[in-house]
Parts: C-alpha cells; sequence; structure tokens
C-alpha cells in the first residue's frame, strides 16, 4: 500500500508540477509578445536619432505610442524615459515628467545593454543613438495575465490543487488496499499455518507409527531380494 500511495503521490505532483510548468511558459511567451512591441518601437525611435535628433526632440512619438497601445488591448501603458528615469514620452500623459520605477532603472542596469523584465508585467529596452550611448529606454506595461488562458497559480490555488493532489492519493491507496489487502492477508495467513505446522513436534504415538511402517517396508524389501536370489540360483542350476 505504502508503494502504491507514492506511485500516487509522485504521479500527482508531476501533473501539478507541469499545470505550474505550463503557466510559466504562458507568462514567457506572453513577456516575449510585447517585448516585440517594444523592439519595434525602439527600430523607429533610433532610426530617428539617427538624422542627428536628441530622443526628447522626436517628432510624432507621442501619438506613435498612442496608438500602438490602441492596437493591442493588453497594452496598459508605454513610456520612453531617459537613463535618468523620467519621463519624455507615454500614452498615459499624467506621468510625463514623472520618474519611473527605481525597479526598472535596476532591472535596466542589470540587463547590461539588453532587454528586461519584471515579474509584475512590464518589459523594456534600451535606446541607443548612433554613436552608440544608451539614451533612455522604452517600456510596455501590459497585463501579466491572460483570462482567457491558464489561471494563476497564486499561493491559495496552490493549496487547493496541493491538497487535491493528497485527497487524490489517498483515495487511489484506499482503493488499493480494498482490492489487494484482503488477499494479501489470506495468503500470509495460509504460509504461517503451514509454516506453523510444519515446526510443532510430532506426538510418540506418531513417532511410533511412522517407525512400524518404516520396518514393514523393510521386510517387505528383505522378502523381496530373497525370493529374487531364489530363483537366481534355481535358473543357474
Amino acid at each position: 500500500m505504502r508503494v502504491v500511495a507514492l506511485a500516487a503521490l509522485v504521479a500527482a505532483a508531476l501533473a501539478l508540477w507541469g499545470a505550474v510548468d505550463l503557466r510559466h511558459r504562458m507568462a514567457d511567451l506572453r513577456a516575449a509578445r510585447f517585448l516585440n512591441t517594444a523592439q519595434n518601437l525602439k527600430v523607429t525611435l533610433e532610426a530617428g536619432m539617427t538624422l542627428g535628433l536628441a530622443l526628447e526632440q522626436l517628432p510624432r512619438v507621442q501619438e506613435m505610442l498612442e496608438r500602438e497601445q490602441g492596437a493591442t488591448p493588453a497594452t496598459l501603458s508605454i513610456e520612453v524615459f531617459d537613463p535618468q528615469g523620467r519621463v519624455l514620452f507615454g500614452t498615459d500623459r499624467s506621468f510625463l515628467g514623472d520618474l519611473v520605477e527605481e525597479r526598472w532603472l535596476d532591472l535596466a542596469a542589470a540587463s547590461g545593454g539588453g532587454p528586461w523584465r519584471s515579474g509584475d508585467g512590464a518589459v523594456g529596452v534600451p535606446l541607443v543613438n548612433g554613436f552608440g550611448v544608451t539614451v533612455g529606454h522604452v517600456a510596455v506595461r501590459y497585463v501579466a495575465s491572460d483570462p482567457g488562458s491558464v489561471p494563476a497559480f497564486d499561493r491559495s490555488t496552490l493549496a487547493v490543487l496541493g491538497g487535491g493532489v493528497a485527497l487524490f492519493a489517498l483515495m487511489l491507496a484506499v482503493v488499493f488496499e480494498w482490492c489487494f489487502g484482503r488477499l494479501g492477508r489470506d495468503l500470509r495467513e495460509a504460509r504461517a499455518v503451514v509454516e506453523r505446522r510444519g515446526a510443532e513436534p510430532q506426538s510418540p504415538l506418531a513417532l511410533l507409527a511412522a517407525d512400524a511402517v518404516a520396518r514393514v517396508g523393510a521386510g517387505h524389501r528383505a522378502i523381496d531380494e530373497a525370493l529374487a536370489e531364489a530363483r537366481r540360483i534355481d535358473h543357474d542350476a
């Protein structure tokens, strides 16, 4: 039963791990989708800076960001900010001139000049001018989970799933015990009876009977041997 319960727990745990892993993969795919949006904006903005304009001097950036946000309903906002974190352009005009989250600056610095991603639904890429200098970043905020895809696995959800896994394993173990436990007990009891009878000492009467049977058998063999010898002698004569 222990082996069956352990196997059931392992199988259920693997199923739970697969569900969580699927959730992570879906989150990665969703982040990659909006990172592609940021990369497209990066190409356009950097192309404008090759003409010698500074990032904050580029024309029609505000309209471009708002148009890009409208094309994807799951996009919450798009911000273009300088190396100090000051918002230069953004779909939410109330953010203009404000500082972005300090965590974004830390992620951007840790990325080593590459794309970066926060765990709460934001991705960004650096903006590099024609001289190879990073003059800012473009960041895209998005809805981190898609209601139509895989549900989020927070602590409460994982607790419910874990309880379901344990209950499933327990039920499976009970079924196997009910089906095969009685058979196993009967076999063990039968073997114990056989071993117990083989280990019991024989009574004196049983020993005498066994000895008498052995003596009668020996007498019969002696008579048979004598008759065989007499026939041989008679045949030789």
